[in-house]
């Protein structure tokens, strides 16, 4: 009998084995988790998996962005710890669940299970290395050529490995393009600083303002959908100009609109352009290049050729592919940080299921951590997985679930980091009918006033108590997000969105005449 239990250990010493401390539990509908013993030498490691069945239509993946913003200006840090980030994305609205692009469709709700930590990051400001979509709006471009582009997912459920990107700004090659009234311009750039000449396209995740100066021309487009990626030339992302602001910068940003801000050449073709309620058409596209066996060490299996980035709801960047095809991408990784074993983040997937996977790490003798090939292997092996990308790790690996924090973050506590991808049930849009537009209504306390219908959003003004205005037309006042109904109004010359638990009513010719609308 001893001799044959020495022989079982023996065996386990040689090689990877996955024990398991339950079968996978259900934590929301279509989201599974379970945590797994794997054994690489020297010792057993932890890791720590969430699954979504790709066929439940209430399931979706998002990103989350620390801080909610890409501009960290007036922020100590721009990074955010990831339950922080999750708090922050809660309850909130989405876009998820349209067919058209015609039809706006923000309402729905994103109630989040299960989120990991996600691409590497300026230490210092806390904005992610790579790119990043988020919910449908394309705010951060990928590198150019650079692979590791991540993975995607997409408004059609389906999901895939990024390659080699262009993010689309060459003149004449694969131009962002923006058309006032049929007559088109190059967008130069997408939430960065405005230089000289620059026609800069500013979506909601890069700050409440456009933090500008005055020497240009910044017009408001509202969107009927967020600036989504399609293949070139082939369709857009409609939107109607609110607002022109010649020589005016800082213009805040509401959560269902863009600025398009213009200097020199740029404000010139803005100003002779636009006319408020014009039609504006943007058009947006990611072109992928795949990445072939020949370019990188030696990789068994390339990426596609030309993988088509429309309608992508979800992307940031990522560190290395891992899986491609159900092969490990190569089996010996020969830089050192390769072959160094630590704490490990990866998204997977099949065509049956889609995985969060984090690995505990840095802990001599027991849970030191995975090679990338053995995190490759643990995929292909336990997961069935037929892709595979790695995120940040180290310290920065992180799995939480329905509010608890499941590894064991090698830090000892959560790093703040940069971003993170997200499982989400979708909630249906929710809505009161307590007031209908033109409605005279009053602050009944000192009451907050944001660019967007939740608490994620910033405050842009505080209506003072007893100060009335009049509710604003919008297709999904009254809605339900963060824990409140919210309305969009108008008092003196502030415009935004205040919970309805804030207002109140005024009836026709109830009204304090010093504190007229």
């Amino acid at each position: 009998m001893k001799r044959r239990l020495t022989y079982i250990m023996v065996c386990l010493l040689l090689t990877q084995f996955n024990l398991v401390f339950a079968d996978w539990t259900s934590v929301a509908p279509g989201i599974d988790y379970q945590q797994f013993l794997t054994y690489v030498p020297p010792g057993p490691t932890n890791v720590y998996v969430t699954r979504m069945h790709r066929d439940s239509t209430n399931c979706v993946i998002d990103t989350i962005l620390a801080q909610g913003r890409l501009n960290k200006t007036g922020l100590a840090s721009g990074r955010e710890v990831l339950s922080s980030m999750v708090n922050r994305y809660q309850d909130t609205i989405n876009y998820w669940g349209s067919t058209t692009s015609y039809v706006q469709y923000w309402g729905p709700r994103t109630q989040i299970v299960a989120a990991i930590n996600g691409d590497y990051f300026n230490p210092t400001t806390g904005v992610p290395s790579g790119g990043q979509i988020i919910g449908g709006w394309f705010a951060k471009r990928f590198p150019e050529y650079g692979g590791n582009s991540g993975f995607f997912w997409k408004l059609n459920r389906t999901c895939y490995l990024g390659g080699n990107v262009r993010n689309g700004d060459a003149p004449s090659v694969f131009e962002q393009l923006v058309s006032f009234g049929g007559n088109s311009a190059t967008i130069t750039k997408l939430n960065t600083t405005r230089s000289t000449n620059d026609l800069v396209l500013y979506t909601p995740q890069y700050g409440p303002y456009t933090y500008t100066d005055n020497n240009g021309t910044e017009v408001l487009v509202q969107m009927v959908q967020p600036n989504l990626s399609f293949p070139q030339r082939t369709w857009f992302a409609l939107g109607t100009v609110s607002q022109i602001r010649p020589n005016a910068g800082s213009t805040p940003i509401p959560f269902d609109s863009v600025v398009f801000s213009g200097h020199g050449t740029a404000a010139s073709y803005l100003n002779s352009q636009c006319t408020v309620g014009q039609e504006v058409r943007v058009y947006m596209h990611i072109k992928d290049w795949g990445i072939s066996t020949s370019e990188k060490w030696n990789i068994p299996a390339p990426l596609p050729y030309d993988q088509d980035w429309g309608k992508v709801y979800a992307s940031i960047g990522g560190a290395v592919y891992i899986v491609v095809s159900s092969k490990p991408w190569f089996d010996n990784w020969s830089e050192t940080q390769y072959t160094i074993r630590r704490p490990r983040t990866a998204v997977a997937f099949n065509s049956s299921y889609l995985y969060f996977v984090v690995v505990d790490g840095d802990r001599p003798g027991t849970n030191e951590g995975m090679l990338f090939t053995e995190l490759a292997k643990f995929c292909v092996d336990t997961l069935q997985a037929e892709f595979a990308i790695a995120q940040d790790g180290g310290g920065s690996s992180e799995l939480w679930v329905n509010g608890q924090v499941k590894n064991n973050p090698s830090d000892g506590t959560e790093r703040a980091v940069a971003n993170g991808y997200v499982m989400a049930i979708i909630l249906p849009m929710s809505k009161t009918s307590t007031y209908s537009t033109g409605d005279k209504v009053m602050a009944k306390t000192n009451a907050e006033v944001r660019l967007g219908p939740g608490t994620n959003y910033a405050v842009i003004a505080t209506a003072p108590s007893g100060i009335t205005g009049r509710i604003v037309s919008h297709s999904i006042n009254g809605i339900y997000a963060t824990g409140k109904n919210w309305w969009k109004w108008k008092f003196a010359d502030t415009e935004g969105w205040t919970a309805e638990e804030n207002l109140e009513y005024v009836p026709a010719g109830k009204i304090n005449d010093w504190k007229k609308y």
